[in-house]
Parts: C-alpha cells; structure tokens; sequence
C-alpha cells in the first residue's frame, strides 16, 4: 500500500539557528571520557549532527530535509525516511488519544477546540503522505463522531470556521478512500484486508451515519458527503 509522495526541489544554502530563548544543545557538554580515537571522532561528528538537528529551526531542518530527499536519485534515502515515519506515526497513534482534547463540554474557548482538530489533522495528513491510510481513519472517525455535537455549541460567528475545517478533513477522508480503492483494486477486494483495517472503515461508517442523522435532527451542516459516498464505494467493493 503506498501513496506518492512529491518534495519540492528546492536549493536551500541558509542554515537557520535556534531563537535565543530556545533551549541550546551545546556538544561541549556531551562528551564522553575514555573513548578511542576513532570512537572519539564518531562520537563527535554524532553529537555535532545532533547538536545541529536540535538547535536548527522547525522550517530550517524541513527545508534541509526536503534538499535531502529532491537529491536522493536511488530513492534510498526517501524509503528509509518513510520507513521511520511510519514507525513513530503507528506508535502514536496506539498511544495517543483522538479527541481527548476537543471540547465536548463547552469549557475551553473556541481557538483552543481548533487547535486540537488542527492538530489531529497534522495527523491524517502524515499518515496519508507516508502511504498509512488505514490508520489515519480512527482519527476522522473520532473527529466525526464529535463534530455534530460541536456545531452545535459553537458561536454563529465561529461555525464558518468550524465548518472550514470540517470540510477539509473531508477531502483528506476522500484522499484516503482514494488510496484504499486503489489497494483493494490492486491486491483483490476483501481478501487482503485485516480484521482490523474492516472494522476501522465499519465503524468510521457507522460514526458517519449517526453524524448525519444528528445533524438533521438539529438543522446543522453535515460536513462528509464527499467522504461518506468514498466510504460506500469501499464498503460495497469489501462486500462483493
């Protein structure tokens, strides 16, 4: 199952440095008494790379990393990059919780409610552009399960925004039903999918239905029409 990933081919020859009120990595502090020559010397140059990946800015090293990945012929680089992507992606998302920040109750304020669904869709997002599909589906499923009862608190002044949002992680639930067709088309319907991988898109339908039936019920925008014909088509190619 893998998804294209494109790198804009970029020279980037402006190294950033960490902000002064950032915490500094300094090498001096790190070394270690006793080692070889040769140890010594590796040991360096691992500390001095990791004295620059600690100190660089967030938009410096993306930069650098991009440089990296648009020079990498072979795509040796580029694959194991993915590799350990996905690695810590899969780790996250066995351990950190969904929607545990949204304000279902109404206590926190507006901004910080957006900054959490902004957050879990950083998440789909790189899930998606590391070739996991499947897995970024519990975190729309969790998204969906909450939005109605969302649109319901929100200020008049808010719901475009809101509803902004909402719509976006729908073309990210098109983007990954997207993927799983073109998985389930390859590799033969049903047969390749896991337990698991079918109770994800069951239950991401399941939440579907019952978030439209909500918002009927209260007269409030379903955001996911695009994404839940995506999620019928599959579910109909699962089925046959």
């Amino acid at each position: 199952m893998e998804l294209s990933i494109s790198f804009p081919l970029e020279n980037f020859s402006i190294i950033g440095i960490a902000q002064p009120d950032s915490q500094i990595y300094e090498p001096e502090k790190m070394r270690t008494p006793g080692l070889t020559a040769v140890a010594a010397k590796t040991s360096h140059v691992n500390l001095m790379t990791d004295t620059v990946i600690a100190n660089l800015n967030p938009e410096t090293l993306r930069a650098v990393i991009r440089s990296m990945l648009a020079g990498d012929q072979e795509g040796q680089l580029a694959s194991t990059f993915q590799k350990h992507v996905q690695k810590y992606l899969q780790r996250d998302n066995g351990v950190l919780p969904v929607t545990a920040s949204l304000n279902l109750h109404g206590e926190a304020p507006f901004h910080k409610t957006m900054e959490s669904i902004n957050n879990l869709r950083m998440r789909i997002l790189a899930l998606l552009g590391c070739g996991l599909p499947f897995e970024s589906l519990e975190i729309v499923a969790g998204i969906v399960r909450h939005s109605a009862p969302l649109l319901r608190r929100v200020d008049l002044a808010d719901e475009d925004t809101l509803l902004s949002t909402l719509a976006a992680i729908d073309a990210d639930l098109v983007q990954a039903s997207t993927a799983i067709q073109s998985y389930l088309m390859k590799n033969g319907n049903r047969s390749r999918l896991s337990e698991c991988q079918v109770r994800a898109l069951v239950e991401l339908k399941q939440g579907l239905d019952e978030c439209q039936r909500q918002s009927d019920a209260h007269g409030t925008e379903f955001a996911f029409e695009r994404g839940m014909d995506m999620l019928d088509e599959i579910l109909a190619m699962v089925k046959r």
